[in-house]
């Protein structure tokens, strides 16, 4: 398997696509996308978050199970500059509320439930009983009470954005800007958010998928 040369998550892209477009890059029950159908909607998503006003620097948070959309708004906060904010699903109400605040998110990218949890329920707890604060606003993949816009109408939105523009951006992320932030368990104290770097992310990859002896041939589930 090829190393990598590029050093941030867009670029990463790129050159996978630059590579070869056409391989399958994902299954998720009826969605099968190939790179190049992946980076389209990337793009179209990302153009959608400049419409909003996110920006480089801008905290994205992201709380959903294992769909498609989380990689779409993953790789497309990152290739803007933003900082992905990735939750964990079975987190708490007072969790949730310290974690989104500690970490200044700005917006939020949900599934309003998942398997026996009501995300809709447990935002309201953490903005009612926990001290949200501030506030961020809210991105659903689908109809919930609060959230203006769903997260499938930013490629709509994002149709005033050029292509100029999001390759500006694009060309503005380094690889020891932050990619994304996750959180520890904080079982002896409260969870710490973890910095991840765009270069210390794809050097992690690449040296998971030799030790585990990966090609382009594999699924992994």
């Amino acid at each position: 398997m090829q190393k990598p040369e590029s050093q941030t998550a867009p670029n990463l892209l790129d050159e996978i696509v630059g590579r070869d477009s056409e391989h399958v890059f994902l299954i998720d029950r009826d969605v099968r996308l190939s790179y190049g159908e992946f980076r389209a909607r990337v793009r179209a998503h990302a153009k959608g978050f400049l419409a909003l006003g996110i920006c480089k620097g801008a905290r994205v948070a992201i709380l959903m199970g294992n769909r498609w959309e989380w990689l779409i708004a993953y790789f497309a906060v990152m290739s803007i500059g933003g900082e992905a904010v990735v939750l964990n699903t079975m987190s708490t109400a007072r969790e949730l509320a310290y974690q989104l605040s500690h970490s200044e998110t700005t917006l939020l990218v949900f599934e309003p439930r998942f398997r026996d949890r009501d995300f809709i329920a447990v935002l309201a707890e953490a903005a009612e009983k926990h001290g949200l604060e501030p506030m961020p606003k809210y991105l659903p993949v689908e109809d919930a009470p609060f959230g203006a816009v769903l997260f499938g109408e930013l490629p709509s939105l994002g149709e005033t954005i050029s292509d100029e523009l999001l390759l500006t951006e694009q060309s503005t992320v380094v690889p020891d800007d932050t990619a994304c932030i996750l959180y520890t368990s904080g079982s002896t104290a409260l969870p710490k958010g973890v910095l991840l770097q765009h270069s210390g992310l794809i050097d992690n990859m690449w040296s998971i998928g030799q030790r585990q002896h990966l090609t382009s041939e594999d699924r992994l589930w």
